[in-house]
């Protein structure tokens, strides 16, 4: 598996983190990013990588910079 696919895996692992730490489920993050809950779940699940628009929202519903968004993958 190439660096790219491991790090979209490595940051669908740590958006699950981060969600289920909040106790929220995939249809509410949904509802918060403005997202099909299929979204959550393909990103959750390391079928692609959010775009940086969207990383951008996602670092804000979890009050996160990016780079902290993204720390560890």
């Amino acid at each position: 598996m190439d660096t790219g696919k491991k790090a979209i895996r490595k940051f669908g692992k740590r958006l699950q983190y981060l969600r289920k730490n909040m106790r929220w489920s995939q249809q509410e993050l949904s509802a918060r990013l403005d997202v099909e809950q299929s979204y959550v779940s393909d990103v959750e699940r390391g079928i692609f990588g959010p775009s940086f628009a969207r990383l951008a929202k996602i670092a804000e519903v979890f009050d996160l910079t990016i780079s902290d968004l993204c720390d560890g993958v």
